[in-house]
């Protein structure tokens, strides 16, 4: 997702084009990892609200930039919108890491028979 903020400096439109669809591959890429996420990190009685706590907060969070990214392109230009579309998933992957600490597997204990 890096590849957004050249694509805002680029000196052709077709790489600019290219640019910004190397972009959204890799978000989509990484909205896949994030949509397995909470199955993956939570136990299965919280999947649910988890899920619907991200839902809540990503409707808000979608309301609140649409404003923000339309005064920041009034005032300034979409530069700083791509700039920061580059940079969040960066800040947000470390904040993951920060909070998660390291994930350690637990193995399910062996039934007998």
């Amino acid at each position: 997702m890096l590849s957004a903020i050249p694509a805002v400096l680029a000196p052709d439109v077709w790489v600019s084009i290219g640019l910004i669809s190397i972009a959204m591959a890799g978000y989509t890429g990484a909205l896949a990892v994030t949509l397995s996420f909470p199955s993956d990190v939570f136990p299965r009685n919280l999947v649910g609200t988890i899920w619907g706590l991200a839902s809540m907060g990503a409707g808000f969070g979608g309301m609140v930039f649409t404003l923000i990214t339309g005064w920041v392109v009034d005032h300034y230009s979409y530069t700083p919108m791509f700039v920061g579309f580059g940079i969040l998933p960066l800040i947000s992957a470390s904040i993951i890491w920060f909070l998660l600490g390291p994930l350690v597997r637990q193995v399910p204990p062996v039934r007998r028979a």
